[in-house]
């Protein structure tokens, strides 16, 4: 959300979070940074890197394995999603996952899909 000073933007913000706190909603916040604006995004791969707790010493095969297991939570056709979310990620394509290879706008849009957990 953008605008000029004093507009309301913080006031809707925190209208919206109030309205729904009663809900069972989970709310999660994700803020931007100057020196990714070229990555769209960047606050959602950094938020799954912080949820699957990725650390600069795991190896690419320890990231996968992370990946593997926080997504099969979510009873996702993980054929489907793990390259997709390696690829979001900047992981190599795991070999034990057929290539997938969509267009690039299927791809993003099978990416957007599943961050929002419509795989």
């Amino acid at each position: 959300m953008s605008g000029e000073g004093g507009i309301g933007k913080s006031r809707l913000v925190q209208a919206l979070q109030e309205g729904m706190a009663n809900d069972g909603y989970t709310r999660m916040t994700f803020r931007c940074a100057p020196y990714y604006t070229h990555s769209a995004f960047y606050p959602v791969i950094h938020h799954i890197e912080r949820l699957l707790q990725f650390s600069w010493g795991d190896s690419a095969e320890a990231k996968l394995d992370k990946l593997e297991r926080v997504l099969a939570g979510y009873h996702w056709p993980l054929i489907e999603v793990i390259p997709l979310f390696a690829a979001l990620l900047s992981r190599p394509a795991p070999a034990r996952y057929p290539r997938l290879q969509p267009s690039p706008q299927r791809q993003k849009q099978r990416t957007q899909a599943g961050v929002l957990g419509r795989s």
